[in-house]
């Protein structure tokens, strides 16, 4: 981790002709100009950031020092998207609570294993899978982070959404499970049975405390959000929720062609409460079958409900960002909000959103991000003149489309804030760094 951290301290203040060596290098095998970049910072030192603990899963991982990259940092067993960060063992940087990716079959070690990937520190990994003795092997769409008991410790949610296994017939099962960290391992305990059921088959969740009451609850998100509370000392009841947030559609089988991919929390308004961020995708095949979904909304990618305060917390309109690529054909358009970064990036006292969205993968594997900044009454500005011109855009060989996670944060503590792409190996190593005018700027390693 320490190596990688001192590479990007290197590469973010580097020339233009500088990044196109290291481009040429990196994307293209160069083997040798990496271990001399590797060399040349090897005697340079880093001091981490201490894990802090908040309420709620997103700046549990956005605020954080935590961050990957499958092609500068390697390990034996592909994730994605379901991750998030844990200094399990306290000592001062991030370690990686994953489930294995890769389809294997046979032997201790299978496709959904879930382990931890403990950090050794210099860039060296070790998979540790004994930290969870109970493996269940279900399909984890999302893995969040977030102390449910108050125990200073991280636990972690994950948020069940079956996976056909490669051609079989697709379940819709769902659920939600518990791996509360106790005595030094992770133990399992199931929080939503696992039935067939298209409302809890959750694609994307999150862990808040919506009602302030100071304990973090579960929201899972598949046709709509749904929200289940603690009860105090990480107690929840599988029976007792309540849904929230727009129907697409008639909710049923087909939902609308919509689901909710990704979900987050933030408090966007400055009132103290956590507001709700909801990122769309939606499926061509099915959204024009329902009344009132027409082009402009099929490209409404990323939707915010703001904190009411008193139950059922959401129970109103949701406000949608804006786009600057909105269009009349479908193949052109982008209606699916993969992830969001969420970091107050112009100083202003308010959090912004820079968000990853892509084409209907039939299409292409074409994507965007975009920066939408935060006008403090409640509604946002797109605002891509931060980026350098063309920089936000990853069309045809880049497949930006297939992106699932993206950070903003100082990288090298130069008190600008860089973005990059913590994890879709397609991509390569991305990070745009502000350059002398202040834009944006992209580099691929």
């Amino acid at each position: 981790m320490k190596r990688l951290f001192l590479l990007l301290l290197l590469l973010t203040s580097c020339t233009k002709e500088e990044l196109e060596n290291f481009e040429w290098g990196f994307r293209y095998g160069n083997s040798s100009k990496k271990e001399e970049v590797l060399d040349s910072v090897v005697n340079a030192t880093y001091q981490y950031t201490p894990q802090q603990i908040y309420k709620n899963s997103t700046q549990n991982h956005e605020l954080n020092d935590g961050y990957f990259n499958e092609l500068t940092m390697k390990w034996e067993y592909a994730f994605r998207p379901a991750f998030t960060y844990v200094d399990f063992d306290k000592d001062g940087d991030m370690d990686i609570f994953a489930k294995v990716e890769d389809y294997i079959k046979d032997g201790d070690i299978q496709w959904n294993s879930l382990y931890v990937l403990e950090n050794l520190g210099n860039n060296q990994w070790k998979n540790n899978f004994d930290l969870i003795p109970e493996q269940k092997g279900v399909f984890y769409r999302r893995l969040k982070a977030a102390d449910i008991d108050n125990d200073g410790d991280i636990d972690i949610v994950g948020f069940v959404a079956q996976e056909p296994a490669f051609g079989d017939y697709y379940p819709n099962i769902g659920g939600v499970d518990l791996f509360r960290f106790e005595d030094g391992i992770f133990k399992y305990e199931n929080i939503v049975p696992y039935e067939e059921n298209i409302d809890i088959w959750f694609h994307g969740g999150a862990l808040a405390d919506v009602n302030n009451d100071g304990w973090v609850d579960i929201i899972g998100s598949s046709t709509t959000s749904r929200i289940y509370l603690n009860r105090g000392g990480g107690v929840f009841y599988p029976n007792e929720y309540f849904d929230i947030g727009k129907k697409w559609g008639d909710g049923g089988t087909s939902w609308g062609g919509v689901h909710i991919w990704n979900l987050d929390f933030a408090d966007l308004n400055n009132d103290g409460l956590l507001d709700m961020i909801g990122g769309l995708a939606k499926n061509e095949d099915f959204f024009f079958d329902f009344e009132g979904n027409d082009m402009e909304e099929f490209q409404k990618t990323t939707e915010i409900y703001y904190n009411t305060g008193t139950y059922p917390f959401y129970d109103v309109e949701p406000y949608y960002l804006g786009t600057d690529y909105y269009t009349d054909k479908i193949e052109d358009s982008f209606p699916t909000s993969n992830d969001v970064a969420i970091i107050d990036y112009n100083g202003d006292g308010y959090l912004d959103i820079f968000t990853a969205e892509s084409k209907a993968w039939k299409f292409s594997r074409d994507g965007v991000f975009q920066y939408h900044q935060n006008n403090g009454d409640g509604t946002f500005s797109v605002r891509n003149d931060v980026f350098k011109y063309g920089d936000n855009e990853l069309f045809e060989s880049f497949e930006g489309g297939q992106i699932w996670d993206i950070k903003a944060f100082d990288i090298n503590n130069d008190g600008n804030s860089e973005l990059l792409i913590e994890n879709w190996k397609y991509a390569g190593f991305n990070i745009w760094h502000q350059n002398s005018e202040g834009k944006l700027t992209r580099g691929v390693y």
